[in-house]
């Protein structure tokens, strides 16, 4: 038998490129696996998100409802109910879509049909006092609410909203633990696959120069090597850093949202106990239900900025474009702010050119972008400061900028004032406790973008205060194939 050399080296290389080609398709495999496993944890998380949202808003609207219900027992005025109208018939909308989000989870599709029972149950209480009131009088009706029926019926609705709640928080937890794993490990496989790709090529090269050139493929080989190494602790790093950054935005956040939203109903809690117990004096009865009213209004303005951050990012923004007159969504945006701008002594200046064209927009929402706005300069204002609010135009474009002289913004906060979760302790001085949730200036960008628009901020520094400016195509500028998109 012939001794062939030739053979017998080409069989380690060849085992060698089979094994690297087989690590390349395996590491590419696990890879797609855990970026696919990742963007289907992605997609649970926002269910359960939104099944929280709904959950909150369905105690809010019953909340709503029995506020209204109590402001009419004690006063007999038609005008509390309302919002207690408006509440009820929010609640079975609410409910519908809870069982549409439940028909994907388990637990909460169990559990649905008794909630549904409780808040029927509610809803009959609160029908039944109202219509004792109308026609036997305030005794009659608080006879019934003194009996605890309603309080009881609440107290069970809670405990149920509460464990659903506390369910979707634990799939969110679960699986954004399991996203995160299967990213590290989509990371380290692709890394793998491409440290195996290098090998392969090298193996490659020295096959075909290997008398020529075996020690420059020696020493590729660990330049290779030594530069993948470098890369995968490089990324490693990124990664981690960036777990910490959002573990830490999302303590931030959450512990933000726990003191936000319990400051306004421990207020409305109080004030309801203190109507109830007889200790409000009568002529008082009026500024507790301002109280009430007022810290409820905060409360459903910051649900509100939740559920439109929970629309954007689950692509459900809509707009509602029509031909508006800049100048009525203006006034309407002041008269809403200058009761906090009065509280505080703030001199609020406004001033709109006269040949403003109309403006294609959506009217609720552009108010929403100038209350916004308005909302932070008085915000982070001194007592006795000035917002200046101005509405022009350009050749082009319509042009509303807000200016205050007050806390300004820090220059390495400035890049991030549009970012989502970005509160006002970010890089600015002291605002007395109002910190807020960090996402209205986030909003107010998005917004404007869906209109075509651009928003834009800028500040001298700390203490030297703010300018944000907003930049609108008018509507006869905007021909309607150009228009920007209504969702998003």
């Amino acid at each position: 038998m012939q001794y062939d050399a030739n053979r017998v080296t080409r069989w380690p290389i060849q085992f060698a490129a089979a094994t690297m080609l087989a690590a390349i398709v395996a590491g590419a495999a696990i890879g797609v696996w855990n970026i696919r496993r990742v963007h289907s944890a992605g997609a649970r998380v926002a269910h359960a998100t939104e099944l929280k949202a709904q959950l909150a808003a369905l105690a809010q609207h019953l909340i709503d409802a029995e506020t209204g219900q109590r402001g009419f027992l004690l006063t007999g005025e038609e005008a509390y109910l309302r919002p207690y109208a408006r509440a009820i018939d929010e609640v079975r909308p609410t409910l519908n879509r809870l069982e549409s989000l439940s028909d994907a989870d388990g637990r909460a599709r169990q559990a649905l049909p008794h909630l549904r029972q409780l808040v029927a149950a509610k809803m009959t209480e609160l029908e039944r006092t109202v219509s004792v009131r109308r026609e036997q009088g305030e005794d009659a009706a608080r006879a019934i609410v003194l009996s605890g029926v309603g309080r009881t019926v609440m107290d069970d609705i809670r405990a149920d909203l509460d464990l659903l709640t506390a369910e979707q928080q634990r799939v969110i937890d679960d699986e954004a633990a399991a996203a995160s794993r299967s990213e590290r490990a989509a990371i380290l496989s692709e890394i793998g696959a491409g440290v195996a790709g290098v090998l392969l090529v090298i193996v490659g090269i020295r096959r075909s120069n290997r008398l020529l050139a075996a020690q420059e493929a020696r020493d590729r080989v660990m330049r290779d090597l030594l530069a993948a190494t470098e890369d995968a602790a490089a990324a490693r790093a990124a990664l981690l850093e960036r777990e910490r950054d959002l573990n830490r935005l999302k303590d931030e956040f959450l512990a933000t949202l726990s003191h936000e939203l319990r400051t306004p109903m421990n207020a409305v809690l109080g004030w309801v106990r203190m109507l109830r117990s007889g200790v409000v004096q009568d002529h008082r009865v009026q500024d507790a239900l301002q109280a009430v009213e007022r810290n409820a209004s905060i409360q459903h303005r910051m649900i509100e900025d939740l559920l439109d951050v929970s629309r954007v990012v689950a692509g459900k923004f809509h707009l509602e474009f029509d031909d508006v007159d800049v100048s009525d969504v203006v006034a309407a945006a002041v008269s809403a702010i200058e009761p906090s701008a009065e509280a505080k002594g703030i001199h609020l200046e406004k001033t709109i050119d006269a040949d403003l064209p109309t403006l294609s927009a959506d009217p609720h929402r552009l108010q929403q972008v100038i209350w916004n706005l308005l909302a932070n300069a008085v915000k982070f204002t001194d007592r006795g400061g000035h917002v200046w609010l101005h509405v022009g135009r350009s050749a082009r474009d319509i042009i509303i900028e807000v200016r205050d002289d007050g806390a300004g913004i820090a220059p390495e906060s400035l890049p991030h004032v549009w970012e989502r979760f970005r509160q006002a302790t970010d890089g600015m001085p002291n605002t007395g406790g109002a910190v807020g949730l960090g996402l209205g200036l986030a909003i107010v960008r998005h917004i404007v973008e869906l209109h075509g628009g651009t928003a834009m901020a800028e500040s001298g520094g700390r203490g030297r205060g703010s300018t944000f400016r907003i930049v609108l195509p008018a509507a006869a500028a905007t021909p309607s194939a150009q228009r920007p998109r209504q969702s998003a």
